[in-house]
């Protein structure tokens, strides 16, 4: 596994704080342009401001929408579009620990590039403002390219300026759509800015920027290991069972019954069992099984996959699914799974299954051949 050198970052909520920076912007406006005489409440305004500003929609629209909503004087469009044109940039705010962030990255020769939707002057302007334009080697816009994300082509064009690839680069973002789907579908590393830590998808989260140098570290570091077993040991799998059940989840409880009762060991032909293990630990599982459904023996069925909340943050899911569809392409034509869990819905895709809405067995496939 080679060591990560490149890091891209998303721009607005992932370095820049974008709801403190409108909400500092709508304070300006309010009182330079003396709206109170049109809004009587100033939180009215500002809140307002803030909700159109974090929909994707031309500026145009967002002061089109104003003007109406509050019955401004429609003569200070064009002064309040381009106030906010010339303007916005020097109320922006970056989150705590930016620029201790970006400077430890740069001290330890990180290659830093930053990819981000939105017209080019305006998000230039932005990263000028928050004095962090010389620690990246390259910015890309959708502005300047034409591209959008979460379209690959325009992380492609950041990894061509960088001279970097992808399995050494690692994406920060705040959005799983445009940021952490399509940097996971290229071979990316992820870092998801969140406070809510559930998704399995990216290989780590944390909402401190403070953290990421040591979150990189860690994604450069193999230190799990995936195996084939023959023979499972029960007993090593308590601390899986008591935190998925702690989840609200039964599948190991189910897996070791079957296992322990002779009815689901997984060796029957065209089956197998996966471990990952840190330091002798076990700390996720998958199965792989012939599908009791299919009419012939042709399809393969994902079973009990899990991995413990501490180590969800580094990708041990998907490199155990990709040791299952190894296995299953040397038996089967097609790999079916059953779940009912939004956040696996969104990483079984983003491997490359396809939702399937006409069976009551199955959810969600792959074909193999």
């Amino acid at each position: 596994m080679k060591a990560i050198d490149t890091v891209i970052f998303d721009l607005d909520q992932t370095l820049l704080d974008k709801n403190k920076s409108l909400i500092n912007f709508a304070f300006y406006q309010f009182e330079k342009f003396s709206l109170s005489r049109f809004i009587p409440n100033r939180n009215d305004f500002i809140e307002k401001f803030t909700e159109l500003n974090h929909l994707v929609m031309p500026k145009e629209h967002v002061y089109e929408q104003l003007i109406g909503f509050f019955n401004i004087e429609k003569n200070l469009f064009e002064e309040l579009l381009d106030d906010l044109n010339n303007n916005f940039h020097l109320y922006c705010i970056g989150f705590d620990g930016l620029h201790e962030m970006l400077a430890s990255l740069t001290s330890q020769g990180y290659k830093l590039g930053i990819v981000t939707n939105g017209r080019d002057f305006y998000q230039r302007n932005k990263i000028k403002a928050l004095g962090i334009a010389d620690y990246f080697s390259d910015i890309v816009t959708s502005g300047s390219v034409h591209i959008k994300k979460p379209d690959h082509a325009i992380f492609q064009i950041a990894l061509t300026n960088l001279k970097a690839i992808s399995s050494c680069t690692v994406v920060v973002g705040d959005s799983m759509r445009a940021d952490i789907v399509p940097a996971k579908e290229l071979g990316m590393f992820t870092i998801l800015k969140s406070k809510d830590t559930s998704s399995i998808l990216p290989d780590a989260i944390c909402d401190n920027l403070k953290e990421i140098p040591n979150l990189i570290k860690s994604l450069s570091v193999n230190e799990f290991i995936i195996t084939k077993v023959s023979h499972l040991e029960t007993d090593k799998l308590l601390r899986l069972v008591e935190e998925s059940t702690s989840e609200g989840f039964r599948h190991l409880n189910r897996l070791v019954a079957d296992y322990e009762a002779g009815t689901n060991k997984f060796d029957r032909d065209g089956e197998a069992f996966f471990i990952a293990t840190i330091k002798g630990d076990i700390v996720g599982v998958c199965g792989l099984n012939q599908d009791p459904h299919a009419a012939r023996k042709e399809a393969g069925r994902v079973r009990r996959l899990y991995v413990l909340p501490s180590v969800r943050r580094f990708g041990i899911g998907r490199l155990l699914m990709d040791s299952v569809i190894a296995e299953a392409k040397n038996h089967y034509q097609m790999l079916v799974l059953k779940t009912d869990n939004p956040n696996a819905d969104v990483f079984y895709q983003s491997i490359g299954f396809s939702v399937m809405d006409d069976s009551e067995n199955d959810t969600h496939f792959v074909e193999l051949i």
